[in-house]
């Protein structure tokens, strides 16, 4: 699971976080929302981003045009929103797909795990195989 960090520095929620994740065999991956991209592979992969202050939203309203916005409409991402603002209209068509949650804060971190393992273990069961179906070859000469 990726997690995506605003600053410079990898900030003590995401240190919490991941210890607490960390006890159910969920790895927790610091990224810069530039980078991304980089991690992207064919399956959706679950992003958690977490928006407290002001700053952090500018910086989330600008990656939000440059990149958020395509990797929701193409289903590359599952975005776990937890913030402190409205949550954005855009985003309602992302809901229904089931690729954008929006959480309110406050929550305590117990709270925010358990939000996180119930969705994240409905997400990892919908895994399916990826090399799809063995083709099968037509029975020759049956009925001659």
């Amino acid at each position: 699971m990726l997690y995506i960090q605003w600053g410079r520095k990898v900030d003590n929620d995401y240190i919490r976080l991941a210890a607490f994740l960390g006890r159910f065999d969920i790895t927790l991956v610091p990224v810069k929302p530039e980078e991304l991209d980089y991690f992207l592979v064919k399956r959706q992969v679950p992003v958690l981003m977490v928006t407290k202050s002001i700053s952090q939203y500018k910086a989330f309203q600008k990656v939000r045009e440059e990149s958020f916005d395509f990797f929701l409409s193409t289903g590359k991402i599952r975005l776990f929103h937890f913030n402190s603002f409205k949550e954005e209209p855009s985003y309602l068509f992302y809901k229904q797909k089931q690729n954008y949650i929006n959480v309110p804060l406050p929550l305590s971190l117990k709270q925010i795990t358990r939000f996180v393992l119930s969705h994240y273990i409905r997400f990892e069961g919908d895994e399916k195989w990826p090399g799809g179906r063995r083709s099968r070859l037509p029975q020759m000469g049956g009925d001659l």
